[in-house]
């Protein structure tokens, strides 16, 4: 999918190994940016402008998005495990990044590896999301206090969700997932982290335990309006249903859709389908949720960063 910046330049990735750079009119802004390898994620953009997107040789790469030219790009890690999900932005400008290699990285703006995950999850094919979660600590001097931390989620092709520290890669907790991987991880406005699977949407607190699972077949992409209304296609039909997983309402499409869903600032919930058709739903809400992590790399213009909204 494409990252759109601030001013509507749109920016693209390619199998042809190649970052293409566009104005909203359709114009080539700067030659391509290329690699040795393919592109198979979306970027994701940094406050600064600079992009950042995962080859299948396994390097990550920051690209200065006004010019076109190499900021820096690193070896994930020796084997070259291709990188096929897109990176995810901290507010504090972290990269993390998810590798079929079975481990996720972060990396600061120079390219400085921070960590990696302290045991091998499994595979990552989809997208992450990230939250913060309001942690108590006990001081030595017994008194208490509330920070909040950074939470990333990640699913794998071990069919397990994982909840990862955000500042040393540790596993907080993992949830087994009901049935084979349809979907990356988006997080609700409470923090219930949601994923599709082939049996169904499901639903898990941000403690780990298990909130709902809703019934259907291959469920893709999901997305969460201004109501914390959750919708999602399954086969041929759009499905909506509220945060306590009871139904709200489903539209035959008769077709399709297995990219990710996105809601406009009016309310209308857009997708393409098979047939060749762009489907616009009128909703419930007042656009996409301005909270937690809605949809796939966090808002509609597909930034990946907490801090562009």
């Amino acid at each position: 999918s494409p990252v759109i910046a601030n001013n509507e330049d749109i920016f693209v990735t390619s199998e042809d190994g190649r970052l293409y750079a566009l104005n909203a009119s359709g114009r080539q802004i700067w030659p391509s940016y290329t690699t040795n390898a393919q592109f198979r994620a979306t970027p994701a953009l940094g406050i600064d402008g600079t992009l950042y997107v995962g080859d299948t040789n396994g390097r990550l790469h920051a690209v200065n998005s006004f010019n076109g030219f190499s900021v820096w790009d690193a070896p994930v890690r020796v084997s070259n495990a291709p990188i096929v999900a897109s990176a995810v932005i901290d507010d504090d400008r972290t990269i993390y990044v998810g590798s079929t290699d079975g481990f996720v990285y972060a990396y600061d703006i120079t390219g400085t590896l921070l960590w990696r995950t302290d045991t091998n999850i499994g595979s990552i094919r989809t997208g992450m999301a990230l939250s913060e979660i309001e942690t108590t600590l006990t001081l030595p001097n017994g008194t208490t206090r509330t920070v909040e931390t950074t939470v990333l989620y990640a699913v794998t092709d071990q069919n397990f969700l994982y909840a990862i520290a955000g500042d040393d890669g540790s596993i907080r907790w993992q949830q087994r997932v009901a049935g084979p991987l349809r979907s990356g991880t988006i997080v609700g406005s409470d923090g219930t982290v949601y994923v599709g699977t082939s049996t169904g949407l499901m639903a898990v607190n941000e403690n780990g335990g298990l909130r709902f699972i809703f019934p259907a077949e291959d469920v893709g992409s999901p997305v969460i309006d201004s109501e914390d209304n959750i919708y999602f296609m399954t086969e041929q039909t759009l499905r909506s249903v509220n945060p306590n997983g009871t139904p709200n309402f489903e539209l035959l499409i008769g077709a399709f859709a297995d990219g990710p869903l996105t809601i406009n600032r009016r309310g209308q919930l857009i997708f393409a389908a098979t047939d060749r058709l762009l489907y616009a739903v009128e909703t419930e809400g007042n656009g996409l949720s301005r909270d937690g992590w809605p949809m796939f790399q966090k808002n509609e213009r597909h930034t990946g960063n907490t801090a562009i909204r």
